[in-house]
């Protein structure tokens, strides 16, 4: 398992990433979050939309400081940006090495902090960070499988439709920060917004 007291012992993560030319920043202060060192105890499709907790103050607050590095940036590379910012700083590790349980998926600011995840762990933070960072993102469940995928012009590549719109696939386990890149084609078990957690899914919540 990881050492989880001393990674969380931390009060601020600083994730970096690169893409293109650039360089970009966040520092996620674990201070303002109320789910730093959760984790949820139930794993429910009916609570999907919830496990990326958008509301989140620390995550909100990093959010922004890539929108300021992102002005005037189209829709398109800030997707690409938010795919290489979870790629670049989340490896990845089973659940049982992590957390010494067969399925967990994981809370975005806990993500963060511990570095590793799995496929939904690494999801759950791409589409917290990229919510608040004002896309049109939603969580896709396929066979054995949880992925974001973001709807934008001008996008190429594997596609999902959903409530009438098109999303990109943005596969956070690869290591190019590409839309539309994955290697296989599965039917969608389940897709949802994200929304902010209920008092219900709050109460599967326990520390690690």
């Amino acid at each position: 398992m990881v050492n989880l007291r001393r990674i969380l012992n931390k009060d601020k993560i600083t994730l970096n990433c690169n893409y293109g030319a650039k360089r970009y920043s966040i520092t996620i202060d674990k201070i303002k979050s109320p789910y730093a060192g959760l984790m949820p105890t139930m794993m429910s499709l009916d609570f999907l939309p919830y496990y990326s907790t958008i509301d989140d103050p620390a995550i909100i607050d990093a959010s922004e400081q890539l929108a300021s590095q992102l002005k005037g940036r189209d829709d398109r590379i800030k997707a690409a940006v938010v795919l290489a910012m979870v790629q670049q700083n989340i490896k990845y590790k089973y659940d049982e090495e992590i957390y010494g349980c067969l399925d967990v998926w994981g809370l975005p600011v806990t993500v963060a902090d511990l570095g590793v995840g799995d496929c939904d762990c690494m999801s759950n933070l791409y589409v917290s960070l990229a919510h608040n960072l004002g896309l049109d993102v939603i969580s896709v469940i396929v066979s054995r499988h949880m992925f974001p995928a973001v709807c934008f012009d001008g996008g190429h590549g594997r596609s999902y439709e959903f409530d009438g719109k098109t999303y990109f696939h943005m596969e956070a386990t690869d290591e190019v920060p590409v839309a539309g890149r994955y290697w296989d084609i599965q039917s969608v078990e389940a897709a949802d917004y994200p929304k902010i957690p209920t008092e219900q899914f709050k109460e599967y919540l326990a520390e690690m």
